[in-house]
């Protein structure tokens, strides 16, 4: 037997064997953590005759995807082995939704442009930061949004605000990391849920003033019957 074929067979027994390894382990999938709305206390108040939609946020894109954004002395990094479920502006606009319906005081479905719920109001909201923030050693999860509240009927805009949540990290742990970050969001959904709440309600009130001084008018104009008298 030659040379190379002693070699070929020595190198198949290895392998055969697993002592030889020539290709790398796979990589260790990332850890999944929940973002989604949790528990949702009811609020006080009458329910609003009117429908909710929510738009997709808007913002810089290593905000928006499946990544959990780590920012460290203004330079942004992924936290290693960790993700959440889906994309992070996917699941932040159902959270909304929902929290705005479990809420009680209006119903909430998602919206597109061109498509979705029919709305009497929406939400637009841009995020400008949805991250850890890691500065002068201490570490805290942000959730800051510029939220519009928007009439459908006319486009008008009826609330605008800036919504800010943080929450303090007690270290560098993923778990605590991700679950912090989505606590803050939590607290930010609920208070723009109870701000498009306040909005719609305006807006539905105005609405049926606008109809009842309508009604007025047009009843207080003679008939074509009487001015023909």
């Amino acid at each position: 037997m030659s040379g190379l074929k002693v070699l070929s067979a020595a190198l198949a027994a290895l392998l055969l064997a697993g002592c030889v390894k020539l290709l790398p382990d796979p990589a260790e999938p990332p850890r999944l953590y929940a973002l989604e709305a949790g528990p949702v206390e009811r609020a006080p108040g009458e329910h609003v005759a009117a429908v909710a939609g929510v738009a997709e946020p808007e913002g810089p894109q290593a905000l928006l995807g499946d990544s959990i954004v780590w920012r460290s002395d203004g330079v942004i990094a992924f936290m290693a082995n960790a993700a959440w479920p889906g994309r992070a502006a996917d699941l932040l606009q159902s959270m909304l939704a929902e929290t705005i319906t479990r809420q009680g005081l209006l119903d909430a479905g998602v919206s597109s442009r061109g498509a979705g719920v029919r709305a009497d109001v929406e939400v637009r909201w841009d995020l400008t930061a949805f991250d850890v923030n890691e500065a002068d050693g201490a570490l805290e999860a942000r959730f800051i949004a510029q939220v519009r509240i928007i009439s459908t009927r006319d486009r008008k805009l009826l609330k605008a605000e800036i919504v800010e949540e943080r929450e303090a990290i007690a270290d560098r742990s993923g778990r605590l990391a991700a679950n912090a970050l989505a606590r803050a969001a939590q607290r930010g959904c609920a208070r723009i849920a109870l701000m498009t709440a306040e909005a719609a309600r305006s807006a539905h009130q105005a609405a049926q003033a606008a109809s009842a001084a309508q009604a007025t008018v047009a009843g207080d104009q003679p008939s074509a019957a009487s001015t023909r008298r």
